[in-house]
């Protein structure tokens, strides 16, 4: 919203003469930098262990499965 306000006075300050040259457009405030792909990274990783985790925890727990018994021979 900010890039559209500040549109809208650089054409209020054309139209009456007063134009001022900026070097550039600079980030809204409170705009997160986009340079962090290791933190998307990690956190995906992070979700993926856990999702494999729940799913190792779980298998043993699932109905009707039989432990595994070791047959003696005598």
């Amino acid at each position: 919203m900010s890039y559209i306000l500040d549109a809208l006075r650089k054409s209020e300050q054309a139209r009456s003469g007063k134009v001022t040259l900026d070097a550039g457009v600079s980030a809204p405030r409170g705009a997160a930098p986009r340079g962090r792909p290791w933190m998307w990274i990690g956190a995906s990783l992070l979700m993926g262990l856990m999702a494999w985790g729940g799913w190792w925890l779980g298998r043993s727990a699932a109905p009707g499965h039989q432990p595994h018994q070791q047959r003696c021979a005598d």
